[in-house]
């Protein structure tokens, strides 16, 4: 197996993140669902809160005020809707289908991303996936994935990142089945200088797993499928950047 990419050896740094996020959210899951607590139901881990009131639905708020349409998209016979305040700082998930409605607080805002309309993100990948993503002030990506079956929609835990400006679903491991999500990660090392771009295209599979980094490009325009980062597994090593 051919040498990964080179710097010091450390966790895959999503992993770090949710654990950051835990803390944040514990404080705004609580406000969320005192708002939500009439006519909703536990849904088990990674579940919204559940929801058929109208009156129950006009009473979200986001951060600053109530909550409003950023962007809204069908997929899988469900309506996905990402709502947020004017200033992006907090944000909702609702999913509106047959059995219901399903509402879910944005975690990505509680590490300083903002939303915009194009912070909602859906396809099918045999079941339903949506990604909202959004970028800090320093230009970090942040993203979480929400997947649908049956009508039911549950919240994948770990929260991804990347501070390559890169962060995408794609089926590196199989052709068919769910996505793994792709990132990509400057791998420069404390020495180097500011001028250096080397990255490294990290795999994560949606049950958090870390499948594999490429290994290190000059670029990102360098790695593999570029624009569309799509390594072969066959180009994957331990991440090790």
């Amino acid at each position: 197996m051919p040498a990964g990419p080179a710097g010091s050896a450390g966790p895959a740094r999503s992993v770090v993140v949710a654990m950051c996020v835990t803390a944040a959210v514990t404080t705004t899951a609580l406000v969320v669902a005192a708002v939500l607590r009439q006519g909703t139901r536990d849904g088990g881990p990674g579940a919204g809160a559940r929801s058929g009131s109208p009156a129950v639905e006009a009473a979200l708020r986001c951060e600053s005020g109530p909550c409003r349409s950023l962007s809204s998209t069908t997929v899988g016979g469900d309506r996905v809707e990402l709502l947020g305040d004017p200033g992006g700082g907090g944000g909702r998930v609702r999913m509106t289908g047959p059995l219901g409605t399903t509402v879910f607080e944005t975690n990505t805002v509680q590490l300083g991303a903002r939303l915009t309309p194009e912070s909602l993100w859906c396809a099918e990948f045999g079941r339903p996936v949506c990604v909202v993503r959004g970028a800090d002030a320093a230009g970090e990506l942040f993203a979480e994935v929400f997947v649908g079956q049956a009508g039911s929609w549950s919240r994948v835990d770990t929260v991804y990142d990347s501070d390559a400006g890169y962060l995408e679903l794609a089926r590196v491991r199989s052709p068919e089945g769910l996505p793994d999500v792709v990132t990509v990660r400057r791998a420069c090392g404390l020495a180097a200088g500011p001028d250096c771009r080397q990255v490294v295209a990290q795999v994560q599979g949606l049950d958090g797993d870390d499948v594999g980094c490429t290994s290190v490009a000059p670029a990102r325009e360098q790695l593999p499928g570029w624009p569309q980062v799509a390594p072969r597994p066959e180009q994957l090593v331990p991440c090790d950047y």
